[in-house]
């Protein structure tokens, strides 16, 4: 099979950019710890849980159910990329092992959301 036909089945990864940023290559830098510390929590983390959250409370309904099931999923996703990232962290310790703690506990209420 030719790389052309295979391009033509389906999705192209490789070249989807947002905002101008190559998503395969930010989705691979974030899961590799890559990204610092302090993006990945509250930026990718924190701020993209929080803003579906929101959103899906504030919509309701079965769409709401749909937007708090990604935002749980996202959750779920981002528990490696914030441990990478603390282990690449430069600065103070403290804030790298913070950050596993919450990583764990994120994890965790996951977990419970699924299973409880």
């Amino acid at each position: 099979m030719t790389e052309e036909s295979n391009e033509s089945k389906g999705f192209n990864f490789d070249n989807f950019t947002i905002a101008g940023v190559n998503v395969k290559e930010r989705g691979m830098a974030l899961w590799n710890g890559e990204v610092p510390l302090v993006q990945t929590f509250w930026m990718y983390y924190f701020l993209t849980v929080f803003g579906l959250k929101i959103v899906g409370n504030g919509i309701g309904g079965p769409l709401g159910v749909i937007i708090g099931v990604l935002a749980l999923g996202w959750a779920g996703f981002m528990v490696k990329p914030i441990i990478a990232a603390s282990e690449k962290f430069t600065g103070d310790k403290q804030w790298a092992l913070l950050a596993k703690i919450a990583a764990v506990l994120i994890g965790l209420g996951v977990l419970a959301d699924l299973f409880g």
